[in-house]
């Protein structure tokens, strides 16, 4: 069984909005995924949406998207865990998922000390506005998560 992946990017709207285009550019450099990524955004009320994509892709061997990049701007962490439930009944548990948290440069020192030690449905802090060697280092992690 081939397993694919979603990337969950949680945080303020314009954030995510950033976070998802640097994810989606760094996967894009990859001929192994190059037009197998597809983009979503979804919220609480709107996670059915992804169910199409999570039935269609459990069921079939090797078919595109290999990633599916959603953006969850503006939610609590009770809601994320629905999300990470949601995906895992819905696609028969062949998605491997990454939670990222879109951040501001200056809250990433507070956000990661207290969040992803006691958080553990996060799994990566990205820096919107870090400096490009910091930023395509996470991006890295992001990429290689499994």
């Amino acid at each position: 069984m081939t397993f694919k992946k979603i990337i969950n990017v949680v945080g303020r709207n314009n954030l995510v909005n950033a976070a998802c285009e640097d994810i989606m550019n760094a996967y894009s450099l990859s001929q192994t995924f190059k037009n197998k990524i597809i983009t979503t955004a979804s919220n609480p009320t709107t996670i059915h949406h992804l169910k199409p994509f999570l039935n269609w892709y459990s069921n079939r061997e090797n078919i595109l998207p290999l990633v599916i990049l959603n953006g969850f701007p503006s939610t609590s962490y009770s809601n994320l865990m629905e999300l990470n439930e949601y995906i895992m009944k819905e696609s028969n548990y062949t998605f491997n998922t990454t939670n990222v948290i879109a951040c501001d440069d200056e809250l990433y020192d507070e956000i990661s000390d207290s969040i992803l030690k006691t958080k553990p449905y996060y799994n990566e802090i990205y820096p919107v506005n870090g400096t490009l060697k910091y930023r395509m280092d996470i991006l890295q992690n992001i990429i290689n998560e499994k």
